[in-house]
C-alpha cells in the first residue's frame, strides 16, 4: 500500500515542510505595516491617518531625525503627533534646497498641498550620540502629511547611514 503525499502537509501525520524563501533577506511585514528608509541627508513625505503608529529606529546610531506634520490644508503642526516641536525644521529645509531631482519632486508636493516651510515647527528625536537601534514610537491624531529627514550630519555624508520609519496603519 503506498503512503498518500500531500503537497502541502508531506506524508500523512507528518509535520508539515518549511517555507521555501523567495527572496532571502527580505524581511516580510505584517499587513498594514509600511517600511521607510531614509538615507542621511535625505526625505520622504508619506500620508497619514489618525491612529497610525509611526515608530522612527536609528539604524546605525549617531543620525538624528527630523519630523515635520501638516494637516490637510497645509498647517504645520507637531500636536498631529502628539509632540511639540522643537526644531524649526532646519535639516528639511537644507534637503529640499538640495539642487537634485528628489528634493524637487518634493519641494512640488510641499506646494502643492500648500506647505509652507516658513514657520516650520519640526520635532527632532535622537541626539547626535544615540546608539544604534534607538527607537520612539509616535501616535497620528490627525490625518495629513509626514516629512521625514534623516540630518545630513558629517558621519552621513557619503556613509550608508539610514533611519527606519515604519508605519502601523489601524
Amino acid at each position: 500500500m503506498q503512503e498518500r503525499v500531500s503537497a502541502i502537509s508531506g506524508p500523512r501525520g507528518a509535520a508539515p515542510r518549511a517555507s521555501r524563501i523567495l527572496r532571502p533577506g527580505i524581511r516580510v511585514l505584517p499587513p498594514g505595516v509600511e517600511r521607510y528608509l531614509v538615507d542621511g541627508g535625505s526625505l520622504i513625505v508619506v500620508g497619514i491617518e489618525p491612529g497610525d503608529e509611526v515608530t522612527v529606529t536609528d539604524i546605525e546610531g549617531r543620525q538624528p531625525v527630523e519630523l515635520l506634520a501638516a494637516d490637510g490644508k497645509g498647517r504645520i503642526d507637531p500636536g498631529i503627533l502628539g509632540r511639540k516641536g522643537n526644531s524649526d525644521g532646519k535639516g528639511i529645509k537644507a534637503a529640499l534646497a538640495a539642487a537634485d531631482e528628489s528634493a524637487a519632486i518634493v519641494r512640488h508636493g510641499l506646494a502643492r498641498r500648500k506647505i509652507d516651510l516658513a514657520q516650520a515647527s519640526a520635532i527632532r528625536l535622537f541626539p547626535a550620540s544615540s546608539p544604534a537601534g534607538s527607537c520612539q514610537t509616535l501616535k497620528v491624531d490627525r490625518a495629513g502629511v509626514l516629512v521625514v529627514e534623516s540630518l545630513d550630519s558629517a558621519l552621513a555624508r557619503g556613509a550608508r547611514i539610514r533611519a527606519e520609519v515604519l508605519g502601523v496603519a489601524t
